[in-house]
C-alpha cells in the first residue's frame, strides 16, 4: 500500500499558517455514498416475508469496483435490529412477524472492506402481507337514495308517505305479536304455578247442586198414617183401687198399650 502525506497551508493579508502533516493510505480513506432507491414491500401470500431492493450510488462506478451491503431491520416499535450482509441488490426477508410493520435501513462498504462504511440510508417502512377479509353478504347496504330532477311533486310525496305508513304498520304488527306472545307465556306460567288451587276450586263447583232446582218435596202421610200405631192407656179407677193390693200387676198394666189403628194388622177377607 502506498503511504501519502498531506499538509494544509492558509495565507492572507495578515500572514500565513500551516497545518500539521498527516499520513494516510488511499484504501483506508475510501467511504462510499449511501445506496439509493431502497424499497421494501410485502410478498403476496407470505405472512412472514418482505422483499427489499436497492441500487448503487451514482458516485460509485460499478464496472471497476463492487460494494458490499449491510441491511438492518426491526419492528417499528422494537429496539433490537437484525442485520445481514450481501453483495446482491435485493433480498427477501423470511423471518418477519405476521401483520407487523418493519423499519429497514441499508449501508455499503468496499467489497474487500477497505475503508469505512457509508452512512445509513433514510429508514423505509413496510408491513408483512395480510389476507384481505371479504365483505359479508349479510350486511345490508345503506346506499343513498337519489331522486331525479323535478322530484318533490304531490304524487311522489304521497308515494313516500305510503311507504312510511306501510313501514309503521309492519312495525306495529310485529310489536303486537311480540306483546301477545309475552302475555301468553306469563299467563301459562301463572296457571302452571297455581294449578292445584284451580283444580280444587273446580271440584267444589262441580259437587254443589244447581241453584235453580228446588229441594224434593217430602211425602205427606195419609189420615190413617197420621195416627200412631199405639198409645199408652191411662189406668181405670178399678185399676187405681187395686194398686195397693197388686203392685206387680200395676207395674205390668202401666206398661200396657192400646192399638187404635188396627187396620195395619187386620186383613180384609174377600
Amino acid at each position: 500500500m502506498s503511504m501519502y502525506t498531506a499538509r494544509l497551508c492558509v495565507t492572507n493579508t495578515a500572514g500565513k499558517a500551516t497545518s500539521p502533516v498527516i499520513r494516510f493510505t488511499a484504501q483506508n480513506s475510501v467511504k462510499p455514498d449511501p445506496p439509493v432507491s431502497l424499497r421494501a414491500s410485502e410478498v403476496q401470500g407470505g405472512e412472514r416475508m418482505l422483499s427489499v431492493t436497492w441500487s448503487y450510488p451514482a458516485s460509485w462506478k460499478r464496472g471497476y469496483y463492487f460494494l458490499r451491503f449491510q441491511l438492518r431491520y426491526r419492528p417499528s416499535h422494537g429496539e433490537k435490529y437484525q442485520t445481514l450482509e450481501t453483495e446482491d441488490l435485493s433480498w427477501t426477508i423470511t423471518d418477519a412477524l405476521p401483520h407487523t410493520e418493519y423499519q429497514l435501513q441499508l449501508r455499503a462498504i468496499e467489497e474487500f472492506k477497505l475503508g469505512n462504511w457509508s452512512d445509513w440510508t433514510t429508514p423505509v417502512y413496510a408491513c408483512t402481507w395480510t389476507e384481505s377479509t371479504p365483505a359479508s353478504d349479510s350486511v345490508d347496504s345503506l346506499d343513498p337514495l337519489w331522486f331525479d330532477e323535478g322530484s318533490g311533486s304531490v304524487e311522489e310525496i304521497k308515494t313516500l308517505s305510503a311507504v312510511a305508513d306501510d313501514s309503521l304498520n309492519t312495525f306495529g304488527s310485529v310489536f303486537g305479536v311480540f306483546v301477545l306472545v309475552i302475555m301468553l307465556i306469563l299467563l301459562s306460567a301463572y296457571v302452571f304455578r297455581h294449578r292445584m288451587r284451580f283444580a280444587s276450586k273446580l271440584g267444589k263447583l262441580g259437587s254443589t247442586p244447581a241453584p235453580g232446582d228446588p229441594p224434593a218435596a217430602r211425602p205427606q202421610p195419609t189420615l190413617d198414617e197420621e195416627k200412631p200405631l199405639m198409645s199408652p192407656v191411662s189406668p181405670t179407677p178399678s185399676q187405681v183401687t187395686t194398686q195397693h193390693h197388686f203392685p206387680l200387676v200395676q207395674e205390668e198394666n202401666s206398661h200396657s198399650v192400646h192399638f187404635f189403628n188396627m187396620g195395619y194388622f187386620l186383613l180384609s177377607k174377600e
